[in-house]
């Protein structure tokens, strides 16, 4: 990394919680992550067959369990038997996943920015929208709950049915932010674009915040891309390894 000191210093949001102390989108992941000091935490959120709203990145459920099948296709009450531990570690055996009042009751009470990721659930878009606005109206708006999504149907739903919680879209390629920063700002009104770290130049970042727009990196885990994220001031760092990146940052200093 460059010999320099940054002027100000980026928020470090836990990736899935503390996901590589704990098994990742679980309570255990998140005390852990208010154990390490990160900033913030970010999630996963999918819909269960009867519109629970359960954590986790994985639509199939045989990625991170030992059960055969979708979570859009299962009932909570058969996912929330599942162990989530497992394949981590026999330390979190029969860790389950949590919903998304569970997480929330565990994590507001800490100053931490909390970022829940809507994932992209065919024909899902309005229901997701819907049961995750209402869980967090529940708990009061506040500037520190953001949903984000990769989806644009969800973000437009968001503005029109809760357009007080803040809205984030997630970003992937690096030939797409220029047209989509337009339409996003048009129709969903966020507050945010998360970009994924490839995909971040100078000319992409000063055009979001220009518009008065925050950055999250996402996923950042090395020094390089610690470093281009400081270089270009980019707002937020969403990383595997908090504690790793925090000592490249007190390097800095």
């Amino acid at each position: 990394m460059k010999n320099t000191v940054p002027q100000t210093f980026p928020n470090l949001i836990a990736h899935r919680g503390a996901c590589k102390e704990a098994p990742e989108n679980t309570l255990d992941a998140f005390k852990k992550a208010i154990e390490i000091g990160a900033s913030g935490v970010e999630f996963d959120i999918l819909l269960t067959s009867d519109h629970e709203l359960v954590l986790t990145h994985n639509n199939d459920l045989s990625i991170l369990t030992n059960h055969e099948g979708f979570v859009h296709s299962t009932p909570y009450s058969i996912i929330k038997t599942l162990d989530f531990g497992i394949h981590f570690s026999p330390d979190f055996k029969n860790t389950r996943a949590p919903t998304l009042t569970e997480a929330l009751t565990l994590l507001i009470p800490h100053n931490m920015q909390i970022i829940c990721e809507i994932k992209s659930q065919p024909k899902m878009a309005y229901f997701s929208a819907k049961n995750v606005g209402e869980v967090i109206s529940d708990f009061g708006f506040g500037n520190r709950i953001i949903i984000s999504s990769t989806d644009p149907l969800v973000t437009f739903h968001l503005k029109r049915m809760f357009p007080k919680i803040k809205r984030a879209v997630i970003l992937k390629k690096s030939g797409f932010p220029f047209f989509s920063f337009n339409i996003f700002d048009k129709y969903s009104d966020v507050s945010e674009f998360h970009c994924s770290v490839t995909m971040l130049n100078k000319k992409i970042v000063n055009k979001i915040h220009a518009k008065g727009k925050k950055i999250a990196a996402w996923t950042v885990d090395s020094a390089v891309d610690l470093q281009t994220c400081m270089d270009l001031k980019i707002d937020s760092l969403i990383t595997n390894d908090v504690p790793a990146i925090n000592a490249m940052i007190n390097k800095l200093t």
